[in-house]
């Protein structure tokens, strides 16, 4: 019998891959020249990150899908990789590159819509209404993931795809 992982050591695999992102995203903030603390005679209200050039921007947010694109294609983040976890199908068995692309695309939609005020800003008011959508599903992704508590291991996106975590040797 295959047995599913908890929250906890999706939690851990989540975090390490959060730090991972965020450490590539500072790097390349500090290449480009981006300010993180506040220049002299700043505003009070002041945001480091407010005032990135487009392009960096969009090219941070590329950095994040192509990380992202691992698990996606592979069935197993970095973070998971490391504590020996990897997605399979409900019945325990390894998916395919279509299956683990679909699940990607699922838990992580949300994020990329939270950020479209910032990228759809040429097209005016539309990518406000995304955004606020995003941070709508974002909520109900990250509470989605409490689900991982009860019986089944499953967070929302996992019910929705119909996928489950496992420990990596123990997939079919």
């Amino acid at each position: 019998m295959t047995h599913r992982v908890g929250f906890g050591p999706r939690a851990v695999a989540l975090l390490s891959d959060i730090v991972v992102i965020t450490g590539l995203q500072l790097v390349l903030y500090l290449a480009f020249h981006i300010p993180l603390t506040p220049p002299e005679g700043a505003p009070p209200d002041w945001e480091p990150l407010k005032d990135i050039p487009f392009h960096v921007h969009a090219f941070a947010d590329a950095l994040v899908v192509a990380y992202l694109l691992i698990e996606g294609l592979t069935g197993a983040s970095p973070g998971k990789r490391l504590l020996g976890l990897a997605i399979g199908t409900a019945e325990g068995t390894r998916g395919t590159s279509g299956f683990y692309l679909g699940r990607a695309a699922i838990k992580w939609a949300a994020t990329f819509l939270v950020d479209a005020d910032y990228l759809l800003s040429p097209l005016g008011g539309a990518g406000v209404v995304l955004s606020a959508l995003g941070n709508v599903a974002l909520a109900v992704l990250v509470l989605g993931c409490f689900l991982a508590l009860g019986s089944k291991r499953q967070a929302l996106h996992d019910l929705i795809a119909k996928s489950a975590v496992y420990k990596a040797k123990d997939l079919r």
